[in-house]
């Protein structure tokens, strides 16, 4: 039984995830009370529609709140689990049924007044929450199963293959749960630019064209998962190229820009990057000549 408390549970961080998530708690006050018209409250409800926005609003804010706080409390961030959750749910349970019951109270004076106590609200609270809490943990949970799984599945199925290749393949890791990770085959990378909180990864499809994929990644996150990789250096805050690629350089320590095969634009390098460096890794790379043409 102790085990079940102690299942892990995925831990959404996401600003996105916690938005929508509050208002999905938001909405549901708002129905349940017009459909169901607890506690003899339907003349109260039916004639002040727009009283009855509070509650949902209460809720959506309420709960949205409580979600960005989690992020600063390392008790919640850690080994997400059951018991976490329950903590959670019962917390804004007798939380918000606090201000939900301040709130019913400043209406008494609203036509059709019908008063309600403390207990009845809690009980409204849970009636209305738990089973889409329930519902909500357990899609969670078995998305981060299914994802488990496709990876595991995967792992098998290339198991062979990987290890033939694991020096010619990279793998990127996404921070979305909705996108798949990337491989990309070494041969076929040409660069990466990133683009606020993503990145466009452009390398060259079975076909030899070049493909351009969009990731939730940052930069810095993706020169770290390629630094185990000496073919990919990263030559300006914007861009991570592959060094087999480069054909030409062209330009001054100032204003330095590096040409890639398939690429139809220089890509711009920053002052910091070490010409020495550079011709080092090329040379590392053993590239048929010398693509350098520039002034020191």
């Amino acid at each position: 039984m102790l085990d079940f408390f102690k299942i892990k549970l995925p831990y959404q961080n996401a600003i996105k995830h916690k938005f929508l998530m509050a208002l999905f708690y938001g909405f549901l006050p708002y129905t349940f009370l017009l459909i169901f018209k607890p506690f003899g409250l339907n003349d109260f409800l039916q004639h002040n529609k727009i009283f009855v926005l509070g509650y949902s609003f209460i809720a959506f804010a309420y709960n949205f709140c409580i979600y960005l706080l989690m992020d600063k409390i390392s008790f919640f961030v850690k080994n997400w689990n059951v018991i976490k959750v329950i903590l959670l749910y019962f917390f804004i349970v007798f939380s918000i049924s606090v201000l939900y019951y301040i709130y019913h109270c400043s209406g008494e004076n609203l036509p059709l007044y019908k008063s309600i106590n403390y207990d009845e609200i809690v009980f409204m609270v849970i009636a209305i929450t738990l089973l889409p809490t329930i519902l909500v943990v357990l899609t969670l949970k078995l998305n981060d199963n299914k994802r488990y799984f496709l990876e595991l599945t995967s792992k098998k199925n290339n198991k062979i293959e990987v290890n033939k290749v694991k020096k010619r393949v990279f793998k990127i890791k996404t921070t979305s749960l909705k996108e798949q990770d990337l491989i990309i085959n070494i041969n076929d990378f040409l660069y990466v630019n990133s683009d606020n909180n993503y990145c466009h990864f452009h390398y060259l499809n079975k076909d030899n064209i070049v493909v351009n994929k969009m990731l939730r990644i940052t930069l810095k996150q993706v020169e770290s998962q390629l630094k185990d990789f000496k073919y990919f250096l990263r030559c300006h805050n914007s861009y991570i190229i592959n060094t087999s690629k480069i054909i030409k350089i062209d330009g001054n320590s100032t204003n330095r820009k590096i040409k890639l095969k398939h690429v139809n634009f220089s890509i711009p390098t920053s002052r910091s990057l070490k010409i020495s460096a550079l011709s080092e890794l090329l040379q590392d790379n053993h590239l048929p000549q010398n693509p350098l043409n520039t002034t020191f």
